[in-house]
Formats: structure tokens, sequence, C-alpha cells
């Protein structure tokens, strides 16, 4: 809302070949990682095809030549005694609203509730700290996907939490890198005729 604290984070946002001007030392290896992450990506997406039973290459044709997708380093710093006492989160509840996001999680985050973090909201209405796994990557159901099946996967509740006043945590910085994607400009989204009748009890978070 808008009377509410901002958010505890500072972005980078990294396309290769922006015009933007990035660190000379950014350019090379996050470009690489771009890519492979392209590459990832390719993959759900003929995962997301079988699952909802459409052809192996159902989504190249909206996701080519040029698909809308960046990299943002997201830099939560080191709380200040007053940050940690006020009522500012580090990034508060929303949904992505492309479609999947491929995070890599910052490996500090201890998964416990109460605990800060990444945490993401249940059906049931409660909040679930998750735990990093070395070597995966959170991926996040954008609100594209909300759309284009029909409601029966559901867009991804998620918010970043302070640690507790006075830990250790709470005098760190945390780092994640989400990667968002989403169709070219010109891709029309409509529900799939295969999703068109969802049961709620089959629906995904």
């Amino acid at each position: 809302s808008a009377a509410a604290p901002p958010d505890l984070v500072e972005s980078f946002i990294f396309k290769p070949a922006s015009p933007a001007a990035a660190p000379t030392c950014l350019d090379k290896p996050a470009s690489a990682y771009h890519s492979e992450l392209l590459r990832v990506l390719g993959c759900l997406h003929q995962l997301t095809a079988a699952a909802l039973s459409l052809p192996a290459d159902y989504f190249e044709r909206f996701y080519s030549p040029h698909a809308e997708v960046s990299l943002r380093l997201a830099y939560y710093p080191a709380l200040s005694a007053s940050e940690q006492a006020s009522s500012a989160v580090r990034y508060g509840e929303h949904t992505d609203y492309t479609g999947f996001t491929l995070l890599s999680q910052d490996e500090s985050d201890l998964g416990e509730e109460g605990a800060g973090g990444l945490q993401v909201k249940l059906r049931s209405g409660h909040w679930h700290a998750l735990q990093p796994v070395r070597g995966c990557f959170v991926v996040n159901i954008g609100d594209l996907y909300e759309v284009w099946t029909n409601g029966r996967w559901r867009s991804t509740v998620h918010r970043v939490m302070k640690p507790p006043a006075g830990s250790a945590s709470a005098a760190a910085p945390r780092l994640s890198i989400p990667f968002f994607t989403g169709p070219h400009n010109e891709a029309v989204i409509e529900a799939r005729c295969s999703c068109a009748c969802p049961r709620t009890a089959d629906a995904v978070a």
C-alpha cells in the first residue's frame, strides 16, 4: 500500500547488449549465465508442455526469437538498527507477473519460520520458509501461467522477511539472483483448451 515502508533491497538488472552501462567485470560472466538460464528455460518449457498435454515445442513460438527476459541481482544490505526495529521487510508479499522465475536463492537463508529469508504462501494461507538447496533453483510460477492454464496453475505468492533484530543474519547482507522470463512482445496469450475446465483440487501453487 501507499503507506507501507519501502522494501529493503537494491537491484541491478542485466540484459546482454543493453545500452545501459554495466560494470565491465560483470559483462562476461553474466552473459554466460544468462545464456545457460535460457537453456534451462527451454527444458522447463518442454516439461511444462508435457504436463499440460501439449506438443513438446509448443512454447517456442511464444519465446522465439526474442523472449522478454531479465537477470536481476537483488542485494539486501545489512540492516541498520532503525531498519531492524521498523515494520519494513526486505521484499513485500507479491507475485511475479510474467512466466517462470528461476531463482538462485541466498544460501544463508535458514529455511526456518521466524528466521527471515524467502517464504512462499501456501494455499492454506500459511507462510513456509524455503531451505536453500545447493545447485538447485527455486522456480516460481508467474501470473502469465495462471492465465495460460486458466487458473489450474497458480502464481506463487512470496516475500522476503527480515531476520530477527539483533541476530547475526540481520547484520549481514543477502544476495539472490532471479531470472524473470516472459514471451516476446507480440505474443498473444490465451487459456489453453486442455486447461479450460480446471478442478480446484488440481490447482498447483
